[in-house]
């Protein structure tokens, strides 16, 4: 049988959308593989698992037991901020560099700081600086699952940085952070509101701005996220 040019220009097409498709699912899969990379960066110690071997999974070789192959997301503690080391310019080797202005603007943190592929990022401006201490106050109250999954940065100069629980650093642009999923499940409504909520009233007690992300919005990603981390 002889095709005309409808039936191949509908071939075409065809075969043509097929391998956008195709395309469009690889795109997505290596978007979710990076997420999940970023999720699974590290292990967490299982209290449970501890009382049923009678022992502490990282003194196993390897830092965890025999046949336990969960991995769980790994954050860095807030109340243990990481050391880093500030860029400096113009001063000789030995020289104390210049201190920077805290809340002078830096940009937008990087994903090793606040990844929105697992977290619900909140970004705060204050129009004078408050201390991070007060930060801390706003989300205190929040329940103990979201009081563990809550981090927050604020900048300095040339970076971020992460403002544990005990530093008294003054700040003016601030990011507070909640995870969006953990071994109990996806972030609830309530403890999203809550967590916006209280980011609200900081913002709006110490003359700050913030800005949220629609809620329904925030439930379908953790969701979704709960859901690949599952499978």
């Amino acid at each position: 049988m002889v095709l005309n040019e409808f039936q191949l220009s509908l071939i075409g097409a065809g075969v043509g959308l097929v391998v956008i498709v195709w395309l469009y699912n690889v795109i997505q899969e290596r978007k979710h593989r990076k997420a999940a990379e970023v999720v699974f960066k590290g292990t967490q110690r299982d209290v449970l698992l501890e009382q049923a071997s009678g022992g502490d999974p990282s003194e196993e070789p390897g830092g965890a037991p025999e046949g336990d192959s969960r991995i769980e997301p790994a954050f860095v503690s807030a109340d243990t901020p990481p050391e880093r080391t500030e860029p400096t310019f113009g001063a000789d080797e030995g020289e104390e560099a210049e201190e920077v202005e805290p809340g002078t603007a830096a940009g937008e943190p990087d994903e090793a700081l606040a990844d929105r592929a697992i977290e619900v990022v909140l970004p705060i401006r204050f129009d004078t600086a408050v201390s991070s201490l007060r930060l801390w106050q706003a989300l205190a109250g929040l329940g103990d699952r979201v009081g563990s999954n809550v981090r927050c940065i604020g900048s300095f100069g040339a970076g971020w940085k992460l403002l544990g629980k005990g530093d008294d650093l003054a700040v003016r642009d601030a990011r507070v952070m909640l995870q969006l999923a953990d071994r109990q499940g996806p972030v609830t409504e309530l403890e999203l509101v809550s967590f916006i909520t209280a980011a609200e009233k900081l913002a709006d007690e110490e003359g700050g701005e913030v800005q949220s992300p629609p809620v329904e919005d925030v439930l379908v990603h953790a969701r979704a996220l709960d859901e690949f981390c599952a499978s």
